[in-house]
């Protein structure tokens, strides 16, 4: 479970998405990237993809180091605990098939 209630799909399909040129809305097929908040985080970061595909997340220090790796998942809406995480900058990867997405995240 992802700590979502069942809502969580209807809400995904009205959250705007950006392509890194403008934003756009998240049923165009066209975009695979992911949205990562909060972002600077503190707690808890959650990760929402648009694919319902089997994906992988992980959360990598700045030298490369994997310090989380999630099991694959096919939840669209990820909540991830990273209370445990020290504060600073950080790698978050989300792998489809050989697509990989990579957005910068602070804890705070």
């Amino acid at each position: 479970m992802n700590g979502c209630a069942t809502s969580c799909g209807t809400w995904l399909r009205d959250v705007p998405w950006g392509n890194g040129i403008g934003i756009f809305h998240a049923r165009s097929p066209v975009s695979k990237d992911f949205l990562l908040y909060p972002n600077p985080a503190h707690d808890h970061l959650v990760v929402a993809v648009q694919t319902t595909a089997s994906k992988h997340i992980g959360i990598a220090d700045l030298s490369g180091r994997n310090v989380l790796q999630l099991s694959p998942t096919t939840d669209q809406l990820t909540v991830i605990p990273i209370d445990r995480l020290a504060q600073g900058a950080y790698w978050v990867t989300v792998s489809h098939g050989e697509r990989r997405s990579i957005k910068k995240l602070i804890v705070q």
